[in-house]
Order: structure tokens, then C-alpha cells, then sequence
């Protein structure tokens, strides 16, 4: 019973602070686009609330759902950079 309690008062605020900016939008942009803010609050309620606990508990860790580690990016960088001046100088 509480789970479903706590289901419905969640749901009783993600809509009200969703169609605030849905209407917005919806006035500004479209409102056929508009319709997906509240199916999405549901949403991210539902499957992605993971997310920011995971983050809290892995907060020390530089490569927390990134694709490549800082130090690649660097090193392919500077790569990049010495074949651009290479090939420069060749035409």
C-alpha cells in the first residue's frame, strides 16, 4: 500500500511542474510536442530515477557514463594536432 501511495502523490506533482513548461512550449513551438512533457515525466519517474542516486554513490569517479577516459581524448588531441601541422606542411 505504500508504494502505491507514494506512486500517486509523485504523480500528483510531476504533472502540475511538467504542464507549466508543456504549455509554454506548447504555445511557442507546437503543441503536438507538448503532449510528450507529461508522458515523459512518467517516464523518468518510472525507469530512469537510478540515475542520480548512481551518481551521488559514484560521484568521485572521473569516467561516470562517459565514452572515452580524459586522458585518451588528450592524447588523441595532441595526435591530431601534429598530423594536422604534418599535412599542412606536405601541400
Amino acid at each position: 500500500r505504500a508504494p502505491v501511495a507514494m506512486m500517486m502523490w509523485s504523480a500528483s506533482y510531476s504533472v502540475p511542474s511538467t504542464l507549466i513548461p508543456a504549455m509554454i512550449y506548447a504555445k511557442r513551438v507546437s503543441v503536438l510536442d507538448a503532449v510528450w512533457a507529461p508522458v515523459y515525466s512518467f517516464y523518468s519517474m518510472a525507469l530512469l530515477w537510478w540515475i542520480p542516486v548512481y551518481a551521488f554513490f559514484t560521484a568521485r569517479n572521473s569516467n561516470w557514463l562517459t565514452r572515452e577516459l580524459p586522458q585518451a581524448a588528450v592524447e588523441k588531441k595532441e595526435l591530431s594536432g601534429m598530423c594536422g601541422n604534418s599535412e599542412s606542411l606536405n601541400n
